[in-house]
């Protein structure tokens, strides 16, 4: 009989348990506490009566175990002084069954008066209650029955305030990324201590491999790219601390190499608004001290400054490293290298990674760690060369008045620009938008290629009536426009602005660009500019490296820039860095101005393609190197006996053809991605439905390679 009554009471709390309402309140708590403690910085409150309160009392604890600074506040204690321990961006949880505890709405009003802003999280089983009227996010109980047998002691009712609470604690651990490695540093003694750093080391030996760990897994062409944290079902981490922490030991040896021995090296680390950053950068400072380096620590930085600490102040660095994932997604990160000669180059990063293979050694001495803000320094560089370039002669100081600006950082790293540069110029900048950096990225992504955010640019340009919209990626090394009319100013037409700029100071010199561009911008830079360009490579650093060659030739060249919206010029070290290429065409602008004259004047006689498009076919071979290869040398081989099909000289990647059949009056480029299997088809024409023409021929001779996935030709309604 006892066993049937006890099997009652364990039924009747589970049901409790699993008929609690699931509602959005959860959501809108879990987001009230990240807000304001993980992000303003500030920190949880409980607080409750009798058994509410040892709930309320062990939630904080919890929290606080799994990363969520929090405290519990006893209502009569408040009543007596301790109220002060509430600050700015705190948030309280409140916890009372009834919604009606004396004590709790008491606090409630002294919380209020010392400060009116205080959000409320409350658990209740009287959701029309007054607590719940005072609540931002309330979480209803269910307000289940009691198990005691007069009805009257909270029994079920603790029960489900339990469950809540712990449900809180799980989405916030997984909301901040929490790790066994991170409550192992909250845990140093004791079961649950011994067994979370038995875990972290699992975690560690699973991340880090470390014997097996894949480091080459890591290279993206001339950078380094890895999963921080995890985020796509399938995706395994491998960018953690440890193998962070190597790549700092392997970048200081391989530099002693690259400095023949110099005995003490200075590298600044800076990094993008990844969530995953600051504890990045801190075992990247770790790594690169215990090898024996002196590390200057920028925090929030832009990746072109980072190059920059090599060029600038009274002592610059010897080399600099930003830790950034660029415009992947955000649980990714990476390292960008510099040396004051530039950019690493592919091959020095497998050098650093098969050094970091290796197992570095650690030094006797260690490094130091300083904390510097240069991205001042780096700001004023860039408003002195505004300054030079304008030479306004009344107000040299402030040669951007009259001028409204619509700066939008995507919630990276370019919020500095509107605020440190332009403004101090004498701009309007009132109207950017999303320039705090934040590692959601809430409101679009960080990238100038970007639909959704070259809408919400253009938008705010014609809404505020602007002069010029600037949009920059996370890390700042590559930007667009938008231009008066909200008209986007990017890819081709940035190009073509671009070198309208460049070659008016610089007559008749060499445009470096990418493989992608249109026959319309040759025809511009050659033909209406009075220049020379030469197409090459995708992909930035190539586009550079050309550039340099050219010059190394007695070609002059002033600008290699990408259709992504990467632009690097000689006079500022061939750095690809997208804050000068936005002051080097505000200089312009404000020029033009002067003389009535309007930027996008300059690219009016640019020929625009009726259609383009890129398609990326995926190559499903084991070897797809060379099965690309393949697919592209038999393209050219089909498209050098076509009727109607040219094939075009001085191309340097894949296979470009002219195509002037019936209705076509266009191109097309087939090359292998940079970093995956996949063969990249870009397509453009003079004629409507012309791109739809060059497809179908295409479709129909890529169906005899068995290892190519047409998929992506549905688009065209050819499967």
């Amino acid at each position: 009989m006892q066993k049937q009554e006890i099997q009652s009471l364990l039924e009747a709390e589970a049901k409790a348990v699993a008929s609690i309402p699931v509602t959005d309140e959860f959501g809108k708590a879990v987001d009230l506490i990240y807000e304001y403690v993980h992000k303003k910085k500030g920190k949880l409150i409980t607080s409750g009566m009798g058994k509410a309160g040892q709930i309320a009392n062990n939630m904080a604890t919890t929290f606080s175990s799994t990363g969520t600074p929090s405290v519990f506040l006893h209502p009569s204690e408040a009543q007596h002084g301790d109220l002060g321990i509430i600050q700015e961006n705190d948030v309280m949880l409140l916890i009372s069954n009834s919604g009606k505890t004396r004590e709790i709405l008491e606090l409630v009003d002294l919380a209020k008066g010392l400060r009116p802003d205080i959000p409320f999280v409350v658990i209740t089983g009287n959701k029309d209650s007054l607590l719940a009227e005072a609540a931002t996010a309330c979480i209803f109980t269910g307000n289940p029955p009691e198990v005691c047998a007069l009805g009257l002691t909270p029994t079920t009712s603790t029960t489900t305030m339990t469950v809540i609470g712990d449900v809180l604690v799980v989405l916030l651990m997984k909301r901040i990324g929490f790790t066994n490695h991170d409550y192992a540093l909250r845990h140093h003694g004791g079961y649950l201590g011994d067994k979370s750093r038995k875990a972290a080391v699992l975690e560690k030996n699973k991340i880090t491999g470390m014997e097996q760990f894949n480091f080459k897994a890591l290279h993206n062409g001339s950078d380094i790219r890895g999963i921080a944290r995890k985020g796509l079902k399938g995706e395994q981490v491998n960018f953690g601390p440890e193998v962070i922490e190597k790549l700092g030991r392997a970048f200081v040896i391989w530099l002693q190499t690259y400095f023949s021995g110099k005995d003490k090296l200075r590298i600044s680390v800076g990094r993008d608004c990844r969530h995953s950053g600051a504890e990045l950068s801190e075992a990247l400072c770790k790594g690169l001290t215990v090898a024996g380096a002196d590390v200057v620590d920028f925090g929030l930085a832009s990746t072109p400054a980072m190059f920059m600490s090599t060029q600038l102040g009274d002592n610059p660095v010897d080399a600099g490293i930003m830790i950034t994932g660029s415009h992947a997604p955000q649980n990714h990160n990476g390292l960008k290298f510099f040396t004051s000669e530039g950019g690493l180059d592919k091959n020095d990063i497998n050098e650093i990674l098969e050094l970091a293979e290796n197992n570095p050694h650690k030094v006797r001495h260690k490094g130091s760690i300083v904390r510097e803000d240069f991205m001042k320094t780096y700001s004023e560089y860039l408003s002195d060369v505004v300054k030079k370039g304008v030479k306004h002669a009344e107000v040299y100081d402030k040669p951007l008045e009259g001028l409204k600006i619509v700066v939008d950082a995507g919630n990276g790293c370019g919020g500095f620009f509107a605020t440190e540069v332009l403004q101090s110029l004498g701009a309007d900048v009132s109207e950017s938008q999303f320039l705090e950096p934040d590692g959601d990225f809430p409101n679009h992504a960080p990238d100038p290629e970007d639909t959704t955010a070259i809408v919400s640019l253009s938008n705010k340009v014609k809404e505020s009536n602007a002069d010029l919209g600037v949009i920059f990626d996370t890390d700042v090394d590559r930007t667009g426009f938008v231009d008066d009319t909200g008209k986007p100013v990017n890819r081709n037409s940035l190009i073509a602005l671009m070198s309208a700029i460049v070659l008016k100071e610089h007559p008749e010199s060499t445009i470096v660009t990418d493989s992608i561009t249109s026959d319309g911008l040759s025809w511009f830079i050659n033909e209406h500019l009075g220049g020379k360009h030469h197409r090459y490579q995708r992909g930035y650093k190539n586009v550079i490296n050309e550039a340099v060659r050219l010059n190394g030739i007695g070609q002059e060249t002033w600008l290699a820039i990408e259709t992504s919206g990467h632009a690097a010029f000689k006079e500022n070290y061939f750095l690809d860095d997208g804050a000068y290429t936005a002051i080097k065409l505000i200089i312009t602008l404000a020029n033009l101005r002067s003389k009535g004259k309007r930027l996008n004047e300059l690219i009016k006689d640019l020929p625009d393609s009726v259609d383009s498009c890129e398609v990326r076919l995926m190559i499903t071979s084991s070897d797809y190197i060379q099965a690309g290869s393949d697919i592209i040398s038999e393209t050219g081989i089909m498209a050098g006996n076509k009727s109607n099909w040219d094939l075009l000289p001085e191309n340097y990647e894949g296979v470009r053809v002219k195509c002037s059949g019936p209705g076509q009056d266009g191109w097309f480029l087939l090359r292998l991605s940079l970093h995956d299997p996949v063969l990249a088809l870009n397509i453009e024409s003079n004629e409507s439905g012309g791109v739809q023409k060059i497809a179908e021929e295409l479709f129909d001779f890529f169906g005899r390679f068995e290892n190519l996935d047409l998929s992506a030709f549905k688009r065209f309604g050819l499967l």
